[in-house]
């Protein structure tokens, strides 16, 4: 079968992030604080045991470990994004990432990627003259799951927080 997907041109974000549990704590959008959004595998370490047999050795490798890399714009009101990782550094939250457009619906041609990650701030401060962003890396806690429905709030899931970025 041939392939069937398009190129993506990743332009439109809608970021959310809840912190489920936590009264007075909404959803929020964040897609105007976020200029980037990946979730990033890094390969295992392949381990090579050296035998005395014929073929002279066994090999496995691990499972990747993921990050949510972000980089976000230091605006530090109550209400914004990188607050909001500060006031929370620790716990765990629910990424949901769609870079097929604002409000897509996640199918097996659009897919979606939603992971747990541990929410942590980024740096404070940045140089003279320039847009000062915080560049995050967030660590998965969990492996990332392919969507190609809608996803279960994970408030409802896990009672855990729940972030959401749509490309």
């Amino acid at each position: 079968m041939p392939p069937t997907g398009r190129p993506i041109f990743f332009k439109v974000a809608d970021v959310k992030l809840t912190i489920g549990g936590t009264p007075g704590v909404p959803e929020e959008s964040y897609q105007c604080q976020v200029h980037s959004v990946a979730i990033t595998p890094e390969a295992p370490d392949l381990e090579r045991y050296i035998t005395l047999c014929g073929d002279g050795s066994v090999s496995a490798a691990g499972s990747p470990t993921w990050t949510a890399d972000l980089t976000i714009a230091q605006a530090w009101g109550a209400a914004d994004l990188a607050r909001l990782l500060w006031d929370h550094q620790g716990e765990t939250g629910t990424l949901y990432v769609q870079v097929h457009g604002e409000g897509i619906v996640p199918t097996a041609e659009v897919p979606a990627v939603q992971v747990d990650v541990l929410l942590q701030p980024g740096p404070y401060g940045g140089e003279a003259e320039t847009w000062l962003e915080q560049e995050i890396s967030l660590p998965c806690t969990s492996t990332p799951e392919l969507l190609t429905a809608a996803p279960v709030a994970a408030s409802r899931r896990t009672g855990k927080a729940t972030a959401s970025a749509s490309a």
